[in-house]
């Protein structure tokens, strides 16, 4: 028989690392109640939460706004890159 596979949309998602991080329920319980390893929620926790002000230890959930600009920033290095390596074709 094939283990079941669950997939957990991201409100689902966002509701469980609320709860670790706003709430502080432990992950390990909280990764039981959805039937899924404790890594996979610190993988939710890392993709949905940001450090508040720098502060080790103390996150927030990732807004739209945070997402954007983290994504901006990702784009700007991917076109630098892509910039360079056409100038490197161009060079050889």
């Amino acid at each position: 028989m094939d283990p079941k596979i669950t997939v957990y949309d991201r409100a689902v998602k966002i509701h469980a690392v609320r709860r670790v991080i706003e709430e502080g329920h432990c992950p390990h319980h909280i990764a039981a109640e959805l039937e899924i390893k404790a890594e996979q929620l610190q993988n939710w926790i890392r993709r949905y939460a940001i450090s508040a002000e720098g502060s080790p230890g103390r996150f927030r959930l990732k807004t739209s706004a945070d997402e954007l600009r983290e994504l901006r920033r990702e784009v700007e290095s991917l076109k630098h890159e892509h910039l360079n390596f056409m100038n490197s074709l161009r060079s050889s």
